[in-house]
């Protein structure tokens, strides 16, 4: 197989997933919960890709430059995601590795943000390779497979692809619940999990209670029946649709990592803004 051959099965195995490439965020204060930023790291890299362009890898790394100050005993880190997204998960474990290398007195509060790849799939869920055999050919969807398989076991992920895959709204309704019960990276986990490992349907309301009840989240049937948050997530993740794509990790409201980057970008950012000896 051609090189150019190989590279064509990536970008569309990214395009197929949904994710999105890291990129410059545009000047101004795409949604006002968060200040102007003071440093975007533009590593571009095969860890994300938006629409149907992605980009090879660059020969290095680009750094960011943050000046080393003082720094509070906690890290604030908001993760905006969806949660059918592959690099979603491969970046929370990522990021999960860099927090290990925290000054034993630092505190992560780890907040999950919507965002929704495709606003418009059915809220009825459908079959996921199906689904992706219709669209892009089932030739596509063989090679594809295996490469992200291979990708996300690096990290420690089973990735399957069977199951069935729609709209997101639901469980972003959800993750909001649960962040009011200081349960979201839990229930982020069991959603992704559920999702990407075990084929399960987290557009159906089952599931998603079984995921709620699993972290002590107090009448989630009732919750999820109702139209709690409803808007509020709508308006969230249409907010953060300027960005272009995820996962991207806003820290301490000043700092911002685009794509699933390697554990070390994490790391030397986090070193130099004093949380990391």
């Amino acid at each position: 197989v051609s090189t150019q051959s190989t590279w064509g099965v990536v970008v569309m195995t990214l395009f197929l997933l949904h994710t999105s490439l890291a990129h410059v965020v545009p000047k101004r204060n795409f949604f006002a919960r968060v200040r102007p930023f003071s440093v975007v790291i533009r590593q571009r890299n095969m860890s994300s890709c938006v629409g149907d362009q992605c980009d090879l890898p660059p020969k290095q790394a680009v750094q960011p430059k943050v000046e080393s100050a003082p720094s509070s005993e906690k890290l604030l880190i908001e993760v905006i995601s969806d949660n059918v997204c592959p690099f979603c998960y491969i970046g929370k474990r990522k990021l999960e590795k860099a927090l290990q290398s925290l000054r034993g007195n630092v505190k992560a509060d780890v907040r999950w943000l919507p965002f929704q790849l495709n606003p418009q799939a059915p809220i009825q869920s459908i079959d996921k390779l199906e689904a992706y055999r219709k669209k892009f050919g089932p030739e596509r969807v063989t090679q594809m497979v295996p490469y992200m398989q291979d990708a996300s076991r690096q990290v420690g992920i089973n990735m399957s692809f069977g199951g069935r895959t729609g709209n997101t709204l639901l469980s972003h309704r959800l993750v909001e619940y649960a962040g009011h019960h200081g349960k979201q990276n839990e229930l982020v986990e069991i959603i992704f999990k559920n999702y990407f490992e075990e084929e399960k349907d987290i557009c159906d309301i089952d599931t998603l209670v079984k995921a709620g009840e699993a972290v002590g989240l107090p009448k989630v049937r009732e919750f999820l029946v109702s139209d709690e948050f409803a808007q509020e997530v709508k308006q969230q993740a249409q907010s953060h649709a300027g960005i272009g794509g995820v996962p991207h990790f806003i820290i301490n409201k000043k700092h911002e990592i685009s794509g699933a980057q390697d554990v070390q970008t994490f790391v030397s950012l986090f070193k130099k803004m004093g949380y990391v000896d």
